[in-house]
């Protein structure tokens, strides 16, 4: 969250510098696209306080301007996330967008975003297809590690520290939330571990679904 707040405040130092303060100027607005109903909730509203905490220590300015916090609960719903994320820049005209928390809506309004070229911090989504090498885009930051990072060294931690060469590694296709991508989040990361300890079986559990 620290690392979160200080992107936050060097985009907007960058954007917004302190020559201007001498004229008066309009606000920076900052869409908090996250969810405050739904399964992610508690995410949700960590990452709201963390932002308005960060943003009250410093007077809620920047740059000489005043920085106005809108929110929108995305119910971590992909279609949803979409619906507010274009109310936020086209109706609310916001300067920078955070969020969203998990990599359904993350991946709903990716090529929406990158449209428009609004800059956005995402706090928490797994998905490696959000900045994968060929989906880059220069208005998505991402402060989380994808699906697969966390879980390709492992395999070879295995191999070096341990006597074991044969290893299940299970998950199922966990569909956590309507409209979810067609690549669930667990299925790259025992993937990933596979491939950096071959000898290790994917078992993927088709039947539980969420």
């Amino acid at each position: 969250m620290t690392f979160l707040i200080s992107l936050v405040a060097l985009l907007l130092t960058i954007a917004f510098p302190f020559s201007a303060l001498a004229q008066p100027r309009p606000p920076i607005r900052v869409g908090l696209l996250l969810p405050s109903t739904g399964p992610l909730t508690v995410q949700g509203t960590d990452t709201t306080r963390g932002a308005e905490l960060y943003f009250s220590k410093v007077g809620n300015r920047a740059g000489g301007r005043e920085i106005q916090l809108l929110k929108e609960d995305t119910e971590a719903k992909a279609d949803v996330g979409l619906t507010k994320v274009k109310k936020l820049v086209e109706r609310d005209r916001v300067d920078f967008v955070i969020g969203p928390v998990n990599s359904a809506v993350a991946l709903a309004i990716r090529d929406y975003i990158h449209q428009q070229g609004v800059p956005m911090i995402v706090p928490v989504a797994f998905s490696r297809d959000l900045t994968a090498p060929e989906r880059a885009s220069p208005s998505i930051f991402r402060l989380v590690e994808t699906t697969d990072q966390s879980n390709y060294p492992m395999g070879g931690w295995v191999i070096k520290n341990t006597k074991y060469r044969k290893v299940i590694a299970m998950a199922m296709p966990l569909v956590m939330l309507p409209m979810m991508p067609t690549k669930p989040w667990s299925v790259p990361q025992t993937k990933r571990f596979s491939r950096s300890m071959p000898t290790a079986a994917v078992l993927v559990d088709q039947k539980r679904r969420r």
